[in-house]
Formats: C-alpha cells, structure tokens, sequence
C-alpha cells in the first residue's frame, strides 16, 4: 500500500497531514476485519516517516515491529517475501514509484499509481498451487471503508 497524504516540509520528509493522519487512524481495523485469520504476519515500510507513519496503526493493532526498507532494499523485496514468508500475510507501505515493481514481481500485473491515489490497497494472493490474483481496496474517509474494486 502506498503512504497516507504527506503534509509540507521544508526537510525533504514530510510526516502526514491531517487529511493523512484520518485516513490511517482506521487501518489497523480495516486490516483486521478484512482478514479471514485477522493475522498480519510481517510489516515492512520504505524509510521516511510518512511510510512508517502509515504502518503504525497496523504495527499497533498485530502487535508488530515496523522492518523499515532502505532504498537499495526495494529491487529485492518480491524475492524476499517469496523466499521467506511464503504463505504468509505480509503489509508492505512504500510510494506509488516503489510498489509497482514489487506488485509486478509478485503478481506478473503491470500497475500505475497515480500521484493522487492515497486510498488504494493492493492485495496479491498467491495461492500454491494457482494463479497469482491482484485486487485493489480502497480504505479511508473519502471512497469509504472496504470499497472493493478489481
């Protein structure tokens, strides 16, 4: 999922606006509900407080350590996650630049997020065996909480 809405900085790493903050206050439950074990596993966010300030709800309702990704750790992530969390319910929160290559390597689905597309989740199931599906949620005040799009 990407980050919540970024507030204005002059440090080059905003932490979230308001509009930000209301939208992830509920995540941590939405996650929960949609979950059919109401388990995440592992939670991995990109380096910058507005990533890690999007994972804090979910970090805070499993019970989880935020594993923060530096910008060198992206190109690896999809092997990551297949190699040691197969079977495994894990969130990644990073920037619509950085998760379309994951969510290629995982789900062989070409994807664009757009630069005002704050409220989309993106859900790879990958059965064994089967075929890997994509599906995008959307979560947060403005489209309304489990609004599900294909």
């Amino acid at each position: 999922m990407r980050h919540a809405e970024a507030g204005e900085s002059r440090s080059g790493d905003p932490d979230l606006s308001p509009a930000g903050e209301k939208r992830v206050a509920a995540l941590g439950g939405f996650l929960d509900d949609l979950l059919a074990d109401r388990k995440v596993d592992y939670l991995y966010a990109a380096d910058t407080r507005r990533s890690q300030q999007t994972a804090a709800p979910i970090a805070n309702e499993f019970r989880l350590p935020i594993n923060v990704l530096a910008s060198s750790d992206w190109s690896g992530l999809a092997s990551r996650i297949r190699r040691e969390h197969r079977g495994k319910t894990v969130v990644v929160v990073g920037y619509a630049t950085t998760l379309p290559g994951v969510i290629n390597q995982l789900s062989g689905q070409e994807l664009v997020i757009r630069d005002d597309e704050f409220d989309a989740l993106y859900l790879v199931v990958m059965p064994s065996p089967g075929e890997t599906r994509l599906f995008r949620l959307r979560y947060g005040p403005q489209n309304g909480l489990g609004k599900v799009s294909r």
